[in-house]
């Protein structure tokens, strides 16, 4: 999704506009990057804010500084012609120095990436993201707007520095979990996945391997099959179906032997 995004730049005055991919996965490491180069740090927490539209988008934004500028909200302080030029000469600049600072840059990860967005646990997202994580932080379902809460994250981290990835995810799933158990009760539960990348790819082979080794010629094969999917926890906004539960389900259910092996 392109979109203009502004910020100030030396003069408080002067609004720098560049076009990025917002939802472009470059464009997320190399931000991940350059954050990762000015603040070092052995564990990494990093947590990403704003709309998720699982498969559709990553972060959309909603065009904001494109709308303000139609609608005069902003005003650039020089003709449009000047200000396109110095722009121009801006964004050069600043692509090159982007640019030195990633190929200078060490590899690394976050030990936890949590999305603060809706809809973002589904597996085309999960698997965009594998390389920027140790542990992913997702939501199934509609994430409220207030967020994480992050004052008891943060006192949860220093309380206990040394948690693992996995304890930390945890232990953050369980305080929104506190946090929102007073709220009035949502169209569908709220819902928190922790993901260890490292093992998302077997389990996503082992999916993909079952689903070609089903036969939907096979009416006991086909009945099983809609019964899992009946049977697994499935989305009313978006429609998303849990595909672990759908495998639980479908082992567990009326699969015929040579499918449950499978």
């Amino acid at each position: 999704h392109r979109d203009l995004h502004s910020f100030p730049t030396r003069r408080s005055s002067d609004l720098k506009y560049l076009q990025v991919e917002a939802s472009d996965r470059k464009g997320l490491s190399t931000a991940l990057t350059i954050a990762y180069n000015a603040c070092p740090a052995r564990k990494k927490l990093v947590f990403l804010s704003g709309h998720g539209w699982g498969w559709k988008g990553l972060f959309r934004t909603d065009g904001t500084a494109a709308k303000y500028l139609k609608e005069r909200r902003v005003t650039l302080p020089l003709p449009i012609g000047d200000c396109i030029s110095r722009l121009n000469a801006a964004n050069f600049k600043s692509k090159e120095r982007i640019d030195q600072t990633v190929e200078n840059a060490k590899p690394a990860k976050a030990d936890v990436l949590a999305l603060d967005a809706c809809s973002m646990g589904c597996i085309e997202v999960v698997a965009t993201l594998l390389d920027e994580a140790r542990i992913l932080l997702v939501s199934e379902t509609e994430f409220p707007g207030a967020g994480y809460p992050y004052g008891e994250i943060a006192q949860s981290i220093c309380a206990r520095p040394a948690l693992t990835p996995l304890e930390l995810a945890t232990a953050m799933m369980q305080s929104t979990k506190s946090k929102y158990k007073g709220y009035p009760q949502p169209k569908e539960p709220i819902t928190q996945i922790a993901i260890d990348c490292a093992q998302f790819p077997n389990f996503a082979e082992t999916f993909v391997k079952a689903v070609q080794s089903l036969d939907l010629q096979d009416a006991a094969v086909f009945n099983a099959v809609r019964a899992a999917l009946e049977g697994a926890w499935r989305s009313e906004s978006t429609d998303y179906c849990d595909l672990k539960g759908f495998l639980l389900h479908l082992v567990s259910g009326s699969l015929p032997t040579e499918g449950r092996s499978e």
